[in-house]
């Protein structure tokens, strides 16, 4: 008989040589030979010599050497090679993932209809998973749910028992496929009648096209009482993307369980689970177009409507008494350096005007401060005669002859 091995190997460094050693359960080298490769992958072809007692079970090494001293071996146990003819072992799919579920088939040789089996899952050697079954057929199947975490270095082995009391084992190895999960990033906490924004994301190493999602569902499980509060889904084609949650008004306020599930080209589905807080509906309190913050209550809005009201009458009254001032004070010529003093002599009057003269025209007793017809003032680029009175006052009398009245500009 003949034992075909369809290696590959997965290295920068040119292979130098591929060599096969066969052992029986005593450890007796049974078989040995080595090939001379320089690819990447190959069908190694073993006979089994003619003359070769039956051992128990057998164990087969292929070990892969590099140019430059790499070295990297495998293993396999081939139990009762006489007897093992009669079973066959398919698993299904070739290449799963980890969360996938295997589907074993066996099929057995014999006159009876009658099989027992027993298998185990290891991974490095260790037990992680087993199981045992009967049917009265010479086929059978069982199913294997695979962990959803990085798995290494999978095997399963077989061992049946056929209504003759024979027994025959198989041990295959398993590989597998990078794991590939669902990313959600969204917010912890919302309220109830707003949008919350959810961006998913499938994530792997090695993604193919058979990854790529086609529809997203989203739901909302209020945790206290598991009722369902809200379930979405729509179309999507990529393998990222953004989902608008748009949380029920009427949603009871609570922690929730968000549950996403998107469905793949194949027809998988992934999914991911988070806890999210919903408070109760935000205050909204809207005030000339303006959202203000939800703290601020209806006599709070009615003083801010106030206080603005305010403000745009004051603004209305010293705009016009800008506008008459102006129209008066042109009719006076001003030299440039007098420009910033009318200025600020202008803003003193529109002061009083608004709030009531409280200039020192008046004396405390009530009568004008005017000054005297014999003070005597400065004469300016303009040809009249300047005074301050009172002094340090900032109100300004001018003259257009010296002796005659003072009048207040």
């Amino acid at each position: 008989e003949n034992i075909e091995v369809d290696w590959s190997i997965d290295s920068v460094q040119q292979l130098s040589e591929i060599s096969w050693t066969l052992y029986d359960s005593r450890g007796r080298i049974l078989a040995t030979d080595s090939v001379p490769e320089n690819g990447t992958n190959g069908l190694l072809t073993i006979t089994i010599p003619e003359s070769l007692e039956t051992p128990l079970y057998s164990v087969l090494y292929v070990n892969a050497r590099g140019v430059h001293g790499s070295f990297d071996s495998v293993s396999f146990t081939i139990n009762n090679i006489a007897e093992n003819m009669n079973l066959i072992v398919n698993i299904q799919p070739d290449l799963a993932r980890p969360g996938d579920t295997l589907i074993v088939d066996l099929e057995l040789d014999s006159d009876f209809d009658y099989i027992y089996w027993v298998w185990v899952l290891t991974e490095n050697g260790n037990l992680i998973a087993g199981g045992n079954g009967w049917d009265a057929a010479n086929d059978a199947r069982f199913e294997i749910e695979l962990e959803r975490r990085n798995l290494q270095n999978l095997a399963l082995g077989v061992f049946v028992i056929d209504g003759m009391g024979r027994t025959y084992t198989d041990v295959q190895s398993i590989e597998l496929r990078d794991l590939v999960e669902l990313s959600i990033q969204s917010a912890f906490i919302t309220n109830a009648g707003e949008t919350l924004p959810l961006n998913w994301e499938i994530v792997s190493p090695s993604l193919t096209l058979s990854d790529k999602a086609s529809k997203i569902v989203v739901s909302l499980v209020n945790v206290g009482t598991g009722e369902e509060a809200y379930e979405n889904s729509q179309l999507i084609n990529g393998y990222k993307g953004e989902f608008g949650l748009k949380v029920p008004s009427d949603i009871r306020p609570g922690t929730y369980r968000l549950t996403v599930s998107v469905e793949t080209a194949d027809g998988r589905y992934l999914s991911s689970e988070s806890v999210i807080d919903i408070d109760e509906p935000r205050d909204k309190n809207m005030i000339l177009g303006v959202e203000f913050p939800s703290w601020s209550g209806m006599f709070n809005g009615f003083a801010i409507l106030f206080l603005i009201g305010n403000l745009i009458a004051i603004w209305s009254v010293l705009y016009r008494k800008r506008t008459e001032k102006d129209s008066t004070s042109s009719l006076l010529p001003l030299t440039d350096n007098e420009d910033e003093d009318v200025e600020d002599a202008y803003f003193d009057s529109n002061q009083d005007q608004f709030f009531g003269d409280i200039s020192n025209d008046f004396s405390p007793s009530g009568g004008l401060l005017t000054p005297d017809a014999s003070q005597i003032g400065a004469i300016h680029g303009d040809g009249y005669e300047w005074l301050m009175h009172p002094d340090g006052s900032d109100s300004w009398w001018y003259r257009q002859q010296p002796g005659t009245e003072w009048i207040r500009q």
